[in-house]
């Protein structure tokens, strides 16, 4: 199926490009955990442009698969752009926005090898080893058999389900014999989808503390096992307690009354406080603005990152959590935020 370019990122710098036979199946993770297929079909009418979510593109030709990656270590940096477009004989692939000097053509024998390959540069880069080779790591992590991710509280605000439907789910589970060894992802279990930060405790409106505990509880004896979903370092700015950190924050040029973004090289978005329109507006290119307070500040979702000396706190108030709730595992969301900064 042709995707629309429509909306796509324009090639702001000339590509490093390599042609390909238009029978090639090219493989473009334009997606968290996904990727696209991009075919002679795809791109007969018009190019395709896309942003990668990961550094590589993998092409698949016969019996060969080709990686084109970008092996560039800087820290903050935006991905590489990608466009992909036909001539009369060949597929040429582009990657653009990125230095030329460090995109690289790797040929294999079989995709696994390709990515193996890429996730040995990752591990020598970013010195991140793989989890089962943690000496902490706990022995039921090696044991997951399946993981479910249930979203509760929407970030729309729809209450897809409380902490009883969950629990009943795990007895049909259990019934199915498939409880034993699942991991559950909890999403939008202390509120909407990354909201009301830095408040981590069960919503009241799922069912409460009494609700929660049940369905850890449950999820114990079939032997689940639990996993909520945090954000050490956002800020919900509808929250009272926010008012303090809003002098930090950029004046809007044409939103009087709201804020731009945060001082920083990050990609920002625009909220209107006073409205109290939750509606998120992305901007398409990062703020550079000198600091107007010692903290370096970015939003995430729909939170703002408070002063470093707050994190700590805060890591502290989740570490609370799963004491008192005795639950396996946190997902500590702070992926567009340098460890530099935190």
């Amino acid at each position: 199926m042709t995707k629309k370019s429509a909306g796509r990122p324009r090639m702001t710098a000339q590509p490093v490009s390599f042609d390909f036979p238009l029978s090639a199946l090219i493989h473009v993770p334009d997606a968290a955990n996904t990727a696209t297929l991009v075919t002679i079909d795809t791109v007969a009418a018009e190019p395709y442009r896309r942003r990668l979510m990961y550094q590589f593109v993998l092409v698949e030709d016969e019996s060969r698969w080709t990686m084109i990656s970008h092996r560039s270590a800087v820290p903050n940096a935006p991905f590489p752009s990608v466009e992909i477009c036909a001539t009369d004989d060949s597929l040429t692939l582009g990657i653009c926005d990125a230095k030329p000097d460090a995109v690289g053509r790797s040929t294999f024998t079989t995709m696994d090898d390709a990515i193996a390959d890429y996730q040995r540069w990752l591990e020598r880069t970013y010195h991140v080893g793989r989890i089962g080779r943690h000496l902490n790591r706990p022995k039921w992590l090696g044991k997951v058999r399946q993981v479910f991710t249930i979203d509760l509280w929407r970030p729309n605000g729809e209450i897809t389900q409380d902490f009883a439907d969950v629990s009943r789910f795990l007895d049909e589970l259990d019934s199915a014999g498939a409880a034993e060894g699942a991991l559950l992802y909890l999403c939008g279990w202390s509120s909407p989808y990354d909201a009301r930060y830095p408040e981590y405790r069960p919503a009241e409106e799922l069912g409460g503390v009494r609700g929660f505990r049940r369905l850890v509880e449950t999820a114990r004896r079939y032997g689940c096992h639990v996993m909520v979903h945090t954000c050490p370092v956002a800020f919900d700015p509808w929250l009272p307690s926010f008012e303090r950190f809003k002098g930090c924050s950029l004046e809007g040029d044409d939103h009087p009354g709201g804020y731009r973004g945060w001082p920083g090289g990050y990609r920002s978005r625009e909220l209107d406080f006073d409205s109290g329109n939750r509606t998120a507006r992305s901007k398409t290119a990062a703020i550079q603005a000198p600091a107007k307070c010692e903290a370096r500040l970015t939003v995430g979702g729909f939170g703002a990152t408070p002063p470093r000396v707050t994190v700590r706190d805060r890591s502290l108030a989740i570490a609370t959590v799963v004491e008192e709730f005795k639950l396996d595992a946190v997902h500590l969301d702070a992926h567009a935020i340098s460890g530099n900064h935190v």
